[in-house]
């Protein structure tokens, strides 16, 4: 695969954390929405800040994608809580496995790069852009 950017945004962090969830998957699956929640996986990552936080979330994504073959979607209502100096996030992720018959993968991400990766406000929404490889 060559490297694939993609851009997401959300009128708040939480939003945004779903919507860079869903681009990163569209840009591995044809269809994303025909992916069916039959696996549920709870969700707790941590960064020092909504950066490297939105970079751990999306590398666990991949992860699952890797080693469980699974294809995950965030649900709604997951938390970002401050402690200490860390940010974490905790959710819920549901999806199924992969099934080649079902899903047209078009790329297969296996890692992103910091080589342009960002995460700002803009007016009143939050963006990211992000490199995967």
């Amino acid at each position: 695969m060559t490297d694939v950017t993609f851009h997401a945004w959300g009128k708040t962090y939480d939003a945004l954390l779903c919507a860079a969830c869903e681009a990163m998957l569209g840009t591995m699956v044809e269809n994303p929405a025909a992916i069916k929640p039959s696996a549920y996986r709870k969700i707790g990552v941590a960064g020092v800040n909504e950066e490297r936080l939105l970079y751990s979330l999306l590398e666990e994504f991949l992860f699952q994608k890797d080693s469980q073959r699974l294809l995950l979607r965030l649900e709604e209502g997951g938390s970002v809580q401050k402690r200490g100096s860390l940010l974490y996030y905790e959710g819920t992720a549901a999806g199924e496995l992969i099934n080649t018959e079902r899903h047209n993968i078009i790329a297969a991400a296996k890692s992103m790069t910091m080589n342009m990766f960002r995460i700002y406000r803009k007016e009143d929404s939050w963006h990211c852009t992000v490199v995967l490889s």
